[in-house]
């Protein structure tokens, strides 16, 4: 099902031209150019997120074989959780960059990063890795039936 089909079943006339708009927004911005030039650099050739310090910025000092490890490590529990149709579509895909991403008042105190994937020059792909802690829901409804493939990151 997509957003063409469900759009003429919404009642409220007001909702769904506003989720119209916003369709017709979303299928008009190309994130090649609006997004990348503004998030990417280029250093030695290579895409690079662009640091925007306090909120993107890079643990250089820290970056070493060992951090590049845990990312490695953490991205692929990540793509083995995918189901296969994902897993196919996200392995055509290169980590080239990772850094740091400040988070709201809801996650203060979690770790949380943004990553730079690359399938071909003009196909990036950016994915957003947040450490994900127990539901605030779980001491009413239960725990989840889901491991938390996330611990430690």
């Amino acid at each position: 099902m997509d957003l063409e089909t469900i759009l003429p079943t919404i009642k409220d006339d007001e909702a769904r031209k506003r989720l119209q708009r916003r369709l017709q927004k979303a299928e008009a911005s190309d994130v090649l150019e609006s997004d990348f030039p503004k998030l990417v650099t280029l250093e030695n050739g290579e895409p690079m997120i662009r640091d925007n310090p306090p909120l993107i910025y890079h643990l250089r000092e820290q970056a070493g074989p060992e951090f590049e490890a845990k990312v490695a490590d953490a991205f692929a529990r990540y793509r083995e959780s995918l189901p296969e149709e994902r897993r196919v579509l996200v392995d055509r895909y290169q980590i080239k960059d990772f850094a740091i991403k400040v988070v709201g008042v809801g996650s203060v105190g979690t770790f949380c990063g943004i990553v730079l994937m690359m399938a071909d020059v003009d196909d990036p792909l950016f994915l957003q890795v947040k450490e994900a802690g127990s539901s605030v829901l779980e001491p009413y409804a239960g725990k989840s039936i889901y491991e938390n493939t996330a611990n430690g990151w």
